[in-house]
C-alpha cells in the first residue's frame, strides 16, 4: 500500500500478519511470484510458518513459487544439515 496514514500502516500490518499463511499460499498458487516476493520481504514469516507454507505449495505443486518459498528459507535461516552416526 501506498501512502497509508500511520493507523492504516498498523491495520494492514496486523491483517498481514493475522492472515499471513493463507495469503502466501494464494500468492504461490495464483501464481502472483511478484507479490509473494514482496509478501517475504515484509518478514512476517517465523521459520514454522515458513515450513507450513512450503509443504502447502509442495502438495500442490506449483514449482515456481515453491522455489522462491525455498530459496528464502535457505537465505533466512540457512540450511540445516541431518548428521548421520553409523
Amino acid at each position: 500500500p501506498y501512502k497509508l496514514s500511520t493507523d492504516a500502516k498498523e491495520k494492514y500490518r496486523a491483517f498481514l500478519v493475522e492472515n499471513r499463511i493463507f495469503l502466501v499460499a494464494q500468492l504461490v498458487k495464483n501464481e502472483q511470484l511478484e507479490d509473494l516476493k514482496d509478501m517475504l520481504d515484509l518478514d512476517l514469516l517465523d521459520s514454522e510458518d515458513l515450513k507450513k507454507c512450503i509443504e502447502e505449495a509442495r502438495e500442490s505443486s506449483y514449482m515456481e513459487g515453491l522455489g522462491i518459498l525455498l530459496a528464502y528459507n535457505k537465505e533466512k535461516y540457512g540450511t540445516v544439515r541431518k548428521k548421520f552416526e553409523f
